[in-house]
């Protein structure tokens, strides 16, 4: 089978880990694959398999408005040429704004068309223009697919689609080590009594960090943490882009004379590294889609505090069985659920999930998608 997946790009996330992944084991399964991203792949953060094509639909950045509407327009044309030159059985589009696009590249072509929303669209920020295409062109697919049935709930009472499907994100373990390679020793000297609690993620609102932050510094005024052995590590944040957040809180870190106590390592392409020698692992988040450092932090063996937010984390964790769920932007219930798992030995309650992990094998989910893409070309 012919298959492409467009997306924006793949410098890095969620949606370009998971798109990468579903890329990889459908070539080795014989399929022909291609990734087709609107930018440049100079930034490409994951490794592709080498069987699998890589083609980009150039897209103009200028802020100029007329000519940037001129830019979306020709790279809609350009997407079609693409798809009917490589005489295309399926593209997968990920998430909203690659998905207007594949829709209209579509028009009257024999291509089945999937769109993959990857977040929950009742929280995320999207533009009004974007959000009433999404509402009335996603009819024009053959079938939305989703990470959570809480998306698929929130996708049947706002959106028209014809079909809708929910397929899990897929576990890959160990995780692939990526460039760039960041060594954890560079950054802490580890003793038995050092805890490393680990956060992930590039987005400040959207992961919560403000309010992870805020608990953390907390935690350390109310002697909750000891500045000799507690470390919180939030990898892929960059602060400079997040300057404003940043700005306020590495202000507030030096204030309180805790600057060896938090750590930014940047983007990290070695987060396997990371996951090992940590001690726990927090997903903060206001929402998600289905949030794949949490099932990645559990394919280790980490303890997890979640926020029970929309979406995923509920369906991922069973309170007080294989991970804690705390109250969303609420500070105070998530310094309770880090100090309650830093406090206690949860080495046989807390532990590799094996149900949940194994309902989201690569391989069971790629399968998942195979299925779907027969069932659409037959």
């Amino acid at each position: 089978m012919n298959i492409v997946f467009f997306i924006n790009s793949l410098r890095g996330g969620g949606a370009e880990r998971v798109t990468t992944i579903l890329a990889n084991e459908l070539s080795e399964r014989g399929h022909s694959v291609k990734i087709v991203t609107r930018y440049s792949d100079v930034q490409d953060f994951y490794l592709l398999d080498s069987r699998v094509g890589r083609l980009i639909v150039e897209y103009d950045l200028n802020k100029n408005i007329f000519k940037r509407i001129v830019s979306k327009l020709s790279s809609i044309f350009k997407l079609r040429r693409l798809l009917k030159k490589n005489d295309v059985d399926v593209v997968v589009s990920m998430m909203t704004n690659a998905s207007i696009f594949a829709i209209l590249s579509t028009i009257k072509m024999n291509t089945r068309v999937v769109v993959a929303e990857r977040n929950y669209p009742g929280l995320q920020s999207t533009p009004i223009i974007l959000s009433y295409l999404r509402k009335y062109l996603f009819y024009f697919s053959d079938c939305c697919v989703v990470q959570t049935f809480g998306v698929e709930e929130w996708i049947n009472k706002n959106v028209k689609t014809r079909d809708i499907k929910v397929i899990r994100n897929p576990v890959e373990f160990p995780l692939i080590n990526n460039k760039p390679y960041v060594n954890p020793r560079d950054y802490i000297e580890f003793t038995d009594n050092k805890k490393i609690i680990l956060s992930v993620g590039s987005k400040f609102v959207q992961k919560g960090f403000d309010v992870l932050l805020s608990a953390a510094i907390e935690g350390f005024k109310n002697n909750s943490f000891s500045k000799d052995s507690v470390y919180f590590v939030i990898a892929g944040l960059d602060l400079s882009v997040e300057s404003d957040y940043g700005y306020f809180f590495l202000n507030e870190i030096k204030k309180q004379g805790l600057e060896d106590n938090f750590i930014f390592p940047g983007r990290v392409g070695n987060l396997s590294d990371w996951y090992s020698c940590a001690s726990a692992f927090v997903l903060s988040s206001r929402y998600e889609g289905f949030p794949n450092v949490l099932i990645e932090a559990m394919s280790y063996n980490l303890p997890v505090v979640s926020t029970d937010c929309l979406t995923g984390p509920s369906e991922i964790i069973v309170d007080n069985k294989n991970g804690l769920l705390v109250e969303p932007e609420n500070s105070d219930a998530l310094l309770a659920g880090i100090k309650y798992i830093l406090e206690n030995d949860l080495s046989d309650r807390y532990f590799y999930n094996d149900l949940t992990l194994k309902n989201l094998d690569k391989k069971k989910v790629v399968t998942e998608w195979e299925d779907l893409f027969r069932e659409l070309t037959n």
